[in-house]
């Protein structure tokens, strides 16, 4: 399951709080992940940082992320994913918040949907 999760991502679409994310942030995002850390850019600058482990036995499959860098630093993020071909799509709760149980945000819920595309080797 890590290995299909493994390489450079690209944002192609976002929502924060039932809002979406403006096209000018997910243009720019990018998420690298080598084995089981994960990195979040915007522009080249590091925005988040985290070791993470997956249940592929849930339905949803469930990720956990430990924050080591970033807004919420030391705080662990719940959150949830879909992987199909070069597509992944996640939703996770704010830091510290219970797991989402869907991939949908609502106004004031402080959760954070976002779907990345592969990019090639």
């Amino acid at each position: 399951a890590l290995s299909r999760l493994q390489g450079r991502w690209r944002m192609t679409s976002g929502s924060r709080d039932g809002r979406p994310l403006p096209a000018a942030l997910v243009e720019r995002s990018e998420r690298v992940t080598e084995g089981e850390e994960t990195m979040v850019r915007i522009d080249g600058q590091l925005l988040s940082c985290a070791t993470f482990t997956v249940d592929t036995s849930a339905d949803p499959h469930t990720i956990d992320c430990h924050l080591t860098a970033g807004p919420g630093k030391g705080q662990v993020q719940y959150g949830i994913y879909r992987l199909t071909d070069d597509l992944v799509r996640f939703c996770f709760a704010a830091p510290g918040a219970p797991r989402p149980g869907r991939f949908e945000t609502a106004r004031g819920d402080g959760t954070l949907s976002t779907e990345w595309r592969k990019v090639p080797d």
